[in-house]
C-alpha cells in the first residue's frame, strides 16, 4: 500500500484508498452521491443526456472522496469512468481531456466483446462462442463459415449499420470502422488505428493511409469527445463519467513543481473548455462531467472562475434558500456537511471499523492551528480515529 504524506493537510487522501476501502469509509453527505446517482445517472445521462457538476469545498472536506465514490457508483452502474487529476495532468483545451479519457478505455477488449455481440446476435452465428478477435478471425478462416468472403462483407455491413445509427464524427467513424474491421479479419488492430483513437500524433501519410484526416487537435477535440460517449454508449455501456480533480491547479498563480502551470491564457483557454462543456450538455449525450476544486482558489476572482465571465455566469444558481440545493450545477461539499451534523459521528464510526492504516508509518502530529477543524469536522474525526482516540462528547 502507498505510504500517505506525513502531513494532516494530505492525510488521509482518498487516492490512496484501495477501491474497498474508499467505498466502506465514505460517508455520504446531505445523501448527494445517492441524489446524483438517482436523478443523473439512473434515467437521465444513460438516456441521451449530458450534465456537468461542480463540487467546491475547503481543504479537507472530502471531495476527492466524494468524486471517486460517485464514479465508483457509475461504474458498478455500467458507466465507462475516466479519472483525470488536473494537479498532474495539463488540462487547457478539449483535446487534452480526450487524450487523457480515451487512454484510459481498454479499447480491443471493449470492440472485441461488441464484435462476437454484431456476430452472434445479429448474424446469427450462435454456433462460435470464442471471446477473442483471434478468436472469431481463426474460427472464420478454419471453417465455421461456408463462404469466408460473404462473412466478412456482412460484418462490415453489420458494423457500419451500428456506427451509422450513432452520429459519429467522421475520422472517429471511419478510425473506430477499421479497428472493429480489423480485430474481424486479422484478429488484431490495423497499425495506426490506436494511436490516432488515443490521441497521438500520426504523419501526413500514415494518416491518408487510413483514410483519416486531422490528428486529434483544439478544433475536433469537441466533436471527438462527444462522438467518444455516444460509441461507449453504443458498445454497450451506459455513458460516460468524467471525474476532474484538483481543478484549482489551473488557477494558481505561482509554478508549483511537479504540477502544471497556466498563464492568464491557459486560464481562459480551460475556462472557455469547461464553458463549451456546460453549454454543450443538449447535444453531448451520455456524457457525465464532474468537476472538484478548492473553494477559495476557484472562486479568486483574479485566477479564478469569476476571472471568465462567460463561464462564471453559468454557474450562478437562480434559485436561492437556506438549504442546499441538490439540484445545482454548483455545490458546496462544506454547506452539505453543515447540514447534517450526524455525520461526523457515523464517518467516524466507519474508519473505525476499517481500520485500514496498519501497515502504514504513523502521522506525525501536526501543529495545533494547523488543523484548522472548523473547516472540516469529518477530517478531524478522522485523524482522532487514526490516532485511536476518538473526542469526548461535546468536542468540536
Amino acid at each position: 500500500m502507498t505510504p500517505v504524506v506525513r502531513q494532516f493537510a494530505a492525510c488521509p487522501r482518498a487516492e490512496y484508498l484501495p477501491e474497498p476501502v474508499m467505498a466502506e469509509t465514505f460517508c455520504d453527505p446531505l445523501g448527494i452521491a445517492a441524489f446524483w446517482a438517482k436523478w443523473y445517472l439512473d434515467g437521465f445521462v444513460d438516456q441521451g443526456n449530458g450534465k456537468v457538476k461542480v463540487v467546491l469545498g475547503r481543504p479537507g472536506a472530502g471531495k476527492t472522496h466524494l468524486l471517486r465514490y460517485v464514479a465508483y457508483l457509475a461504474r458498478n452502474r455500467g458507466y465507462t469512468t475516466a479519472l483525470i487529476d488536473a494537479g498532474r495532468h495539463r488540462l487547457a483545451s478539449i483535446d487534452e481531456v480526450y487524450r487523457l479519457v480515451a487512454r484510459q478505455i481498454a479499447w480491443q477488449p471493449l470492440v472485441e466483446h461488441w464484435l462476437i455481440q454484431i456476430v452472434q446476435r445479429d448474424l446469427g452465428y450462435v454456433e462460435f462462442q470464442g471471446r477473442s478477435a483471434s478468436d472469431l478471425a481463426a474460427w472464420a478462416r478454419g471453417g465455421g463459415v461456408r463462404d469466408l468472403m460473404l462473412f466478412q462483407r456482412d460484418v462490415r455491413e453489420a458494423v457500419e449499420r451500428r456506427l451509422h445509427s450513432l452520429d459519429l464524427a467522421r475520422d472517429f467513424f471511419v478510425a473506430v470502422r477499421s479497428l472493429a474491421l480489423s480485430l474481424a479479419m486479422e484478429g488484431e488492430p490495423r497499425g495506426g488505428l490506436v494511436t490516432w483513437i488515443l490521441g497521438d500524433r500520426l504523419d501526413a501519410a500514415s494518416r491518408r493511409a487510413l483514410g483519416l484526416g486531422d490528428n486529434v487537435n483544439r478544433q475536433n477535440g469537441r466533436a471527438l469527445l462527444a462522438s467518444l460517449a455516444r460509441l461507449l454508449h453504443g458498445l454497450g455501456q451506459r455513458g460516460l463519467v468524467i471525474a476532474v480533480d484538483n481543478i484549482q491547479a489551473v488557477a494558481a498563480t505561482r509554478r508549483v513543481e511537479g504540477q502544471p502551470y497556466y498563464t492568464r491564457a491557459n486560464r481562459d483557454q480551460h475556462y472557455e473548455m469547461l464553458r463549451q462543456l456546460i453549454d454543450d450538455t443538449a447535444i453531448t449525450p451520455y456524457l457525465m462531467v464532474y468537476v472538484v476544486g478548492d473553494l477559495e482558489s476557484v472562486t479568486n476572482v483574479r485566477s479564478g472562475f469569476p476571472s471568465y465571465p462567460a463561464l462564471w455566469a453559468r454557474l450562478q444558481n437562480e434559485v436561492k434558500s437556506s438549504l442546499p440545493n441538490l439540484f445545482a450545477d454548483v455545490i458546496s461539499l462544506d454547506e452539505l456537511w453543515a447540514a447534517d451534523q450526524e455525520l461526523g459521528e457515523q464517518l467516524a464510526a466507519r474508519w473505525s471499523a476499517a481500520r485500514p492504516w496498519t501497515e502504514l508509518t504513523p502521522i506525525e502530529e501536526a501543529a495545533p492551528d494547523s488543523y484548522r477543524v472548523e473547516w472540516a469536522l469529518p477530517r478531524r474525526l478522522v485523524v482522532d480515529v487514526l490516532h485511536h482516540e476518538l473526542p469526548e462528547e461535546g468536542e468540536g
